[in-house]
């Protein structure tokens, strides 16, 4: 019979970013560092553009973003057409 005052802990715990920094080996850093730092940055769309970059070539890179983001609406326009049709389709189904 299990005693109610020692709970089962995952295996998982054991490698909790705390655990780790107090264990032997793991300077104290460690538990403020998250895994995220060590990644480099993402590359956003419209970051600082290239220092170089003539107004045509600006105007090119920011047409073909701008043709980029018409689909990308486009496309999630008819995806939400399809999903609430879809929902119209099953609620019609219900017997409530």
């Amino acid at each position: 019979m299990a005693r109610p005052d020692r709970r089962r802990r995952s295996g998982r715990r054991a490698h909790h970013p705390r655990v780790v920094a107090g264990q032997p080996g793991h300077p104290d850093g460690t538990r403020t560092r998250s895994p995220r730092s060590a990644r480099p940055p993402r590359e956003r769309p419209g970051a600082a553009p290239v220092a170089d970059e003539t107004s045509e070539q600006r105007l090119a890179r920011l047409e073909a973003e701008n043709k980029a983001l018409r689909t990308e609406k486009t496309k999630l326009e008819t995806e939400r057409e399809i999903l609430r049709q879809a929902a119209k389709y099953f609620a019609g189904e219900t017997n409530w």
